[in-house]
């Protein structure tokens, strides 16, 4: 399926009655895809957090890569639309699993709902397949890998 297309037939899928009542439930218990990898950046030594979409790429980890100390840890958290078979496997799985994950983060439903972000949003262009063409090219080792919460991660060690 071509880009978002899995998306599209969730959302219009019987009607749009599932995904309404989905998107009611994911209103009354919302929860950050983005924080939710913050302790796993902390633990791991932090560095960018669904902002790689918003760069251009293929710079933006060459500048990691010159400025990153020998032994030093790039870890990143990002965002992806889906193309290939396994990209909407493991959007198929975070859409089940998002409402579960939203309920047991916030247990007790929130009374204002989903806010918007205090920060920019822009959907991600390049997938992750084509971010996985250029990885390997600017750092040689590096660990991609899909995650629940529609998100992917990176992490790189810089040799010494």
């Amino acid at each position: 399926m071509p880009g978002m297309a899995l998306r599209t037939w969730a959302g219009e899928f019987a009607g749009g009655t599932v995904a309404t009542a989905v998107a009611r439930l994911n209103a009354r218990h919302p929860w950050s895809h983005n924080d939710h990898f913050h302790s796993w950046i902390l633990a791991n030594l932090v560095t960018m957090v669904a902002v790689l979409h918003h760069l251009d790429a293929a710079d933006a980890l060459q500048q990691v890569r010159r400025t990153l100390e020998p032994g030093g840890r790039f870890l990143a958290v990002g965002l992806a639309p889906p193309q290939s078979a396994v990209d909407h496997l493991w959007d198929l799985a975070s859409a089940v699993t998002n409402p579960m994950i939203g309920y047991a983060k916030h247990p007790w439903p929130s009374a204002t709902g989903i806010q918007a972000p205090p920060f920019p949003v822009r959907d991600p262009a390049m997938t992750f397949d084509e971010l996985r063409e250029i990885v390997p090219d600017v750092l040689p080792g590096a660990s991609m890998r899909h995650r629940l919460g529609f998100r992917h991660t990176i992490a790189w060690t810089q040799p010494s």
